[in-house]
């Protein structure tokens, strides 16, 4: 687990996060974290949990991160995220159980592929 929610982190999310190959909880939540989702954030085959809420991410949803076939937890609420949600959401993540997205400027339809991840209780 790296707990580093509700701090005054600033800068980016390194790159190197991804070599942290059996992390499965990520929580830095509630920070000024600026910039991209990394795409190296993909690696980690083993997250779970991720939470990037409250900051200042902007860009799109990296594709490495549909590859994340064992996180039940996505919460990345309140940032500067833009672009669409992966029609194939629920394919790719069948294990969701929560998908926080909100106070972004996302655009397109909800993906209807939701249904896939039949474990989802809440969004």
């Amino acid at each position: 687990m790296l707990g580093l929610s509700i701090n005054n982190l600033t800068g980016k999310i390194p790159a190197s996060i991804g070599n942290l190959s059996s992390l499965i909880i990520l929580s830095v939540g509630d920070n000024h974290l600026e910039s991209r989702i990394p795409e190296e954030l993909g690696r980690i085959a083993t997250a779970e949990f991720i939470l990037l809420s409250y900051n200042k991410l902007a860009g799109t949803i990296p594709s490495s991160l549909y590859n994340l076939s064992s996180l039940d937890y996505i919460d990345i609420t309140s940032n500067q995220l833009e672009g669409s949600i992966h029609p194939d959401i629920g394919v790719f993540l069948p294990h969701l159980t929560s998908l926080f997205v909100s106070e972004n400027k996302f655009t397109g339809p909800v993906p209807s592929s939701l249904s896939n991840a039949s474990g989802l209780i809440r969004m």
